[in-house]
């Protein structure tokens, strides 16, 4: 794939009005996946916990991804500092859904040195508007996410580690049997 698709790629904030229209063409091959997605954005009035987004190409309008975002806390297992005797809870942003379509999945872009996929940069596109939130908005340490088994390889490759001795946090209701992953929003986290 071209790697001018890059510049042809937004994302926007989920309007019901102008982007409803837009969900029965996507699909994520995933069925479980995909029935998580539409209680979400299906049900996104009634979602008030999370703000929810696309990812779309410019042109041709078509849905490349979706995601959705909210505000979450993460348990340093060990404490902040010699002096604190607690663990340390800091804020974090949850990445609550992520899919790409199925159209999208594992397409590689031509022209660049390394294997680089759609995928890697749409949630290259989730981080940045992560960090903007937390440049503009409010602060957090961390994103937090509850990945399932086939796309653990994929965020690890894009900077995020399992929680393992880490963190700890409560998964949410659509993250059962899913290994909880999260990056540093100031420096990578040692493997």
């Amino acid at each position: 794939m071209d790697k001018r698709i890059v510049f042809d790629i937004e994302t926007v904030r989920f309007n019901w009005d102008e982007h409803a229209d837009m969900l029965p063409n996507f699909s994520c091959g995933e069925e479980d996946e995909h029935k998580a997605l539409g209680q979400y954005f299906n049900g996104c009035t009634k979602c008030s916990d999370s703000k929810l987004y696309i990812v779309r190409h410019k042109t041709s309008n078509e849905v490349i991804g979706l995601f959705a975002l909210s505000c979450s806390s993460v348990t340093r297992t060990e404490p902040a500092t010699a002096y604190s005797s607690s663990p340390d809870v800091v804020p974090a942003i949850e990445l609550k859904a992520f899919a790409l379509s199925e159209d999208y999945q594992h397409k590689t872009l031509d022209g660049f040195e390394d294997r680089i996929t759609i995928g890697d940069i749409v949630i290259g596109l989730v981080k940045s508007q992560v960090k903007w939130i937390v440049d503009n908005v409010c602060g957090a340490r961390y994103i937090i996410l509850y990945s399932v088994d086939s796309a653990i390889n994929f965020y690890s490759r894009n900077g995020f580690v399992s929680f393992n001795e880490y963190v700890f946090s409560t998964p949410s209701n659509y993250s059962d049997g899913c290994t909880g992953m999260f990056m540093s929003m100031f420096r990578r986290v040692p493997a």
